[in-house]
């Protein structure tokens, strides 16, 4: 709830101050200025529309990538920890139950540092519950029946390592200050051009001016939320290590 309050705020005040600049416009000597050559107005102002729609766009789309790399990492490193929880299973108890503690310890690690995933102050004490896995897998005696178990064990942890990196490598990257720089000045620049249109009707006039800003403010809200899949408003879950901690 305090995400759609945080959106609704945005989207008002940058509505409202699209009315405020329209307002100022109007009874300032620019409009008149403008209006002289309403043409050559009307293809600077589509020019610069068409310029920041692809940078929103490129933006729209860079941010859901970030969210997708975040949820396809989790979705590997739950499955390859799944196949090791698994493997450990079947193996002698003497032997799989140290790989099913440590793998649980790991896991328990993982979920309780995951609020933190995002923090600058973030401790990465998974890292050490993993590399104990490692360490258990590889004290697995070295007997036919066990060696092709310790390959695959070591293949899935491999598979786990790499996700988990991939993980926590995107929880810890930010968008650029100049990206914001980028898009909110471009906002503020697509309004106070568009400002500057000639309508008949400024009841026309206000009701473009706010839709077009509630649209934008909707969309860098959203490139927001996505860019950070850990602590936006839609964040990814620790649920599918949750769930191969409970079948461990």
């Amino acid at each position: 709830m305090q995400w759609l309050l945080l959106m609704i705020t945005v989207v008002g005040s940058s509505c409202a101050f699209a009315v405020l600049l329209s307002w100022a416009i109007n009874h300032s000597r620019w409009n008149r200025d403008f209006t002289k050559d309403r043409e050559q107005v009307g293809i600077k102002i589509a020019a610069t529309f068409g310029l920041y729609g692809i940078i929103l766009g490129f933006a729209v789309v860079v941010a859901q990538q970030t969210y997708t790399d975040a949820q396809d990492s989790l979705r590997a490193e739950a499955g390859a920890a799944n196949t090791a929880v698994a493997i450990a299973h079947v193996l002698p108890s003497a032997e799989g139950q140290p790989i099913l503690d440590s793998m649980a310890a790991y896991l328990t690690a993982d979920i309780l540092g995951w609020g933190t995933l995002a923090d600058s102050t973030f401790s990465d004490t998974g890292r050490a519950s993993l590399d104990n896995v490692f360490q258990q897998v590889e004290n697995l005696s070295t007997a036919p029946r066990e060696a092709g178990a310790q390959q695959t064990l070591f293949n899935s942890l491999g598979e786990v390592d790499s996700a988990r990196t991939v993980r926590v490598l995107v929880a810890q990257h930010k968008t650029p200050v100049f990206t914001w720089v980028l898009l909110v000045g471009g906002e503020v620049l697509v309004i106070a051009m568009a400002a500057l249109l000639d309508f008949e009707s400024r009841r026309l006039r206000h009701f473009l001016l706010i839709g077009m800003t509630g649209l934008i403010s909707v969309a860098l809200f959203t490139i927001w939320a996505l860019s950070s899949p850990y602590s936006g408003p839609v964040p990814v879950g620790y649920e599918p290590l949750a769930h191969v901690l409970a079948n461990i």
